[in-house]
């Protein structure tokens, strides 16, 4: 997480700080989770070693490589969702947010809409809007994604102008829920919680590690991006590719955790 100070934090509560009402706060603080996909452990509430989701794509040494998908999210069929326990309850949930897409335990969003990149931030906000204000069923939970800023930071670093530029889009989108809140008369009805995805910082050339010193071509396979990269070794060579993933995460050890497959 940045801290408080960070320029970048300081841009996104712009919009806060303009809001109208005096019932907001602004909460940062740092992050001491596993590495994983945030993402997933805010739509389960529960931590990666439980739901078993680390990230878009994972291998797994039972059920080999999982990507995107119902198998992915349903690697632990006793998880439920917090959209899920909701309708469980008598609520109605609203999800643009991965995995929502799915059933759990038999359960599905009364509003759902799959994930879309191509789609306007105001537009996913005009969409919840009217799910708040339905007739037959308005959702007392909705689940919002939006990939910004860290899309921009994963493809070019958080010091890029690129990431700044993405931030302010965000800061913009917060005064736009507020405007609409206020416009559907739901400002004293809703409470909005800003949720962060991870961390993010900067590494130098020098930082990096060139894995082709340490391995073969078509000794080991990859999986998953960041912040969770797989290697695992090919079925078709010996264990030498497995000893050397062993000697890499020894001597990346505050990186790296090596872990031997069944």
């Amino acid at each position: 997480m940045f801290d408080e100070h960070n320029e970048l934090v300081k841009l996104f509560k712009t919009s806060l700080d303009l809001m109208p009402s005096d019932n907001y706060q602004v909460i940062i603080r740092s992050s001491t989770t596993n590495l994983t996909q945030l993402t997933f452990k805010h739509f389960q509430g529960l931590y990666p070693g439980n739901h078993g989701v680390l990230a878009n794509s994972v291998y797994d040494s039972t059920r080999g490589l999982l990507n995107y998908g119902f198998d992915l999210f349903h690697y632990n069929e006793s998880t439920l969702p917090i959209w899920s326990a909701n309708e469980k309850a008598g609520g109605y949930s609203g999800c643009i947010w991965p995995g929502s897409d799915y059933e759990y335990h038999g359960v599905s969003c009364t509003f759902q809409k799959e994930h879309n990149g191509s789609i306007p931030f105001e537009d996913r906000v005009d969409t919840i809007m009217n799910w708040f204000t339905h007739e037959q069923t308005p959702t007392n939970l909705v689940m919002l994604f939006i990939e910004e800023p860290d899309e921009q930071s994963h493809m070019y670093g958080p010091n890029s102008i690129h990431i700044t530029n993405a931030a302010a889009r965000v800061d913009n989108l917060t005064r736009y829920i507020e405007d609409k809140l206020i416009e559907h008369k739901l400002q004293n009805r809703v409470n909005v919680i800003y949720l962060s995805d991870h961390g993010m910082v900067s590494v130098p050339p020098s930082n990096f590690i060139d894995f082709t010193v340490f391995l073969a071509n078509n000794t080991y396979n990859i999986y998953g991006s960041t912040p969770v990269l797989q290697f695992g070794k090919s079925t078709q060579v010996s264990r030498d590719a497995t000893f050397f993933l062993q000697e890499i995460a020894t001597k990346f050890i505050t990186m790296f955790n090596f872990s031997r497959g069944k």
